[in-house]
């Protein structure tokens, strides 16, 4: 074990004393007091107090100031580093890709990719229902609701033996040292995001299931009632011993949750109704937090940047997404934009690159800074100023 102390980065200077508020609050309230342990004191030595920075977050402040998101730094000390005994110090993302950094008894393997819900599926799924539905004829539309989980990757408990790794320092307001112990799982580790990715996936087969239990019936007794429904569930169910079966296939819904952005479509109004009822039901047995002034119900859905409206199929960018990409990218090409939000603006273009009528070859090498050694604030080079400009800007 090794003692290490990383300091802060440059981006938590505009968001530290919202971060020390939020802390404080959030670790007197009952429902969120189980994420932090807050002390004096270091709870355990030796112990790593890792970097805190910021990243952009979506939506403002009732002061104005733009929503920050914290981060904790896992590629920290970004600079060969040494002990005092002059072992070098492994940063805790190097440390977890390493299979001499895990203890004998543990079981080291190569994760799989992470695989996330793309827009794009979102839209086959509502091109198949628009399709159904002007063959079912009048009254049938495509309904859709989206939610959001609050502090999601905080909500799930750390093991023991790694709190030791995740502890960070600030003071409690009038310049005393305080010792944040965080329980739950952070934003900045390498694992992070397929972890959370796979609970989420997780959560949405939970709710499938739970969801076919309660829809089946129904809607064999459609299909009973509208022969055109029953000729499209034969055509995608299956005939065993000449009995006809339900599967996957014949959903009259769907449901995606990208990390804790969930979203879900179906046909009918009742369907939706039920859909709520499982969804609302399966979120409170998991003791989920979510944000209800987020969700959104009816015919039109704002997810992933894009706004979405069901009735006539029709897919845009919304404008705060045009801006601020717009913004990013201009950064970028001036070689202001900080490695976080060049990460931030990578994921969003990956989006959208699909509904500006190209292929993937327009991404081509743009991820490139993000490999490799390259400093925070270093993706001003020609090379990256050439590629955007041509690329995306042009």
């Amino acid at each position: 074990m090794q003692a290490v102390g990383c300091p802060h980065l440059v981006s938590l200077k505009e968001n530290y004393e919202r971060l020390v508020n939020d802390t404080l609050s959030m670790a007197g309230k009952e429902e969120t007091s189980r994420f932090f342990e807050i002390s004096p004191h270091l709870q355990f030595v030796p112990c790593r107090l890792g970097s805190k920075g910021s990243a952009d977050k979506d939506g403002y402040y009732p002061d104005g100031s733009p929503k920050k998101r914290p981060t904790n730094e896992g590629g920290a000390p970004r600079k060969e580093t040494k002990d005092t005994s002059g072992r070098p110090v492994k940063p805790i993302n190097v440390a977890t890709e390493d299979p001499t950094s895990h203890p004998p008894w543990s079981t080291f393997a190569k994760w799989a990719h992470e695989g996330k819900p793309r827009i794009s599926d979102l839209l086959v799924a509502l091109a198949i229902f628009l399709h159904l539905a002007g063959q079912l004829g009048r009254g049938w539309w495509v309904y859709t609701f989206g939610d959001d989980c609050s502090m999601f990757f905080n909500q799930f408990r750390t093991r023991t033996e790694q709190w030791p790794f995740t502890t960070f320092m600030m003071d409690d307001g009038e310049g005393n040292p305080l010792f944040v112990l965080e329980k739950g799982m952070t934003f900045g580790p390498s694992k992070a995001s397929q972890i959370a990715q796979r609970i989420a996936n997780f959560i949405i087969d939970m709710f499938c299931r739970r969801m076919d239990e309660v829809d089946a019936p129904f809607v064999r007794r459609e299909a009973e009632g509208n022969p055109a429904l029953g000729a499209w569930l034969l055509a995608r169910g299956v005939v065993v011993e000449g009995v006809w079966q339900w599967t996957v296939q014949c959903r009259l819904y769907a449901a995606l949750m990208y990390t804790d952005d969930p979203v879900f479509l179906c046909l009918g109004a009742e369907r939706l109704v039920r859909m709520l009822v499982v969804w609302e039901r399966l979120t409170r047995e998991l003791r989920l937090i979510m944000n209800k002034d987020k969700r959104s119900v009816g015919t039109h859905l704002i997810w992933l940047g894009f706004g979405i409206l069901t009735t006539p199929g029709v897919l845009y960018l919304t404008k705060k997404k045009v801006v601020k990409l717009a913004v990013q990218m201009a950064a970028a090409i001036e070689g202001t934009l900080p490695l976080a939000n060049y990460r931030s603006m990578m994921g969003s273009l990956e989006h959208i690159v699909f509904a500006t009528n190209r292929d993937r070859s327009a991404m081509l090498g743009l991820w490139r800074p993000l490999t490799g050694s390259w400093e925070p604030n270093n993706l001003g080079c020609d090379w990256v100023r050439r590629r955007k400009s041509r690329s995306i800007g042009g």
